[in-house]
């Protein structure tokens, strides 16, 4: 099997790899592969956040989730996970067709310096997708 740190040099890029099953800490946001909190039945983001009782990303479902929770004795205690999409083929060729809730995307997320953070979640349809007024496309050279 190829050792993929290694022939891309991940570490010499400035890339942080973390091991499948571990998680990453992004101001108030923990970031995790999800493969632990699987499909969650239709509506993983419903699960994580249920399981971590904190704010979560994940991918592994490579569809477009979020879910949130609220703490009915402090309107401070809110948390959210989200499932974030995937930038890559919604029908690769291991699925052979099978039919699957991918969608093309990406998550951006912005973390302030007390750790606070929005997350925006991009919808990629036809190779384009906008943020803000601007429209990014597959056309652009």
């Amino acid at each position: 099997m190829i050792d993929f740190k290694q022939h891309l040099r991940l570490k010499e890029r400035g890339f942080k790899v973390i091991p499948l099953g571990g998680d990453y800490q992004i101001g108030e946001l923990i970031c995790i592969h999800g493969e632990a909190v699987g499909s969650g039945g239709g509506n993983a983001a419903k699960k994580a956040v249920e399981i971590y009782c904190q704010n979560v990303l994940m991918g592994h479902g490579h569809q477009l989730q979020a879910s949130s929770k609220c703490s009915p004795s402090s309107h401070k205690k809110k948390v959210c996970a989200w499932m974030s999409p995937i930038v890559g083929s919604v029908s690769p060729r291991y699925l052979k067709h099978r039919a699957n809730a991918w969608v093309n995307g990406m998550t951006l997320v912005y973390v302030r310096r007390n750790g606070t953070f929005n997350l925006f979640q991009v919808v990629i349809t036809d190779g384009e997708f906008s943020f803000g007024p601007v429209t990014y496309s597959h056309r652009d050279k």
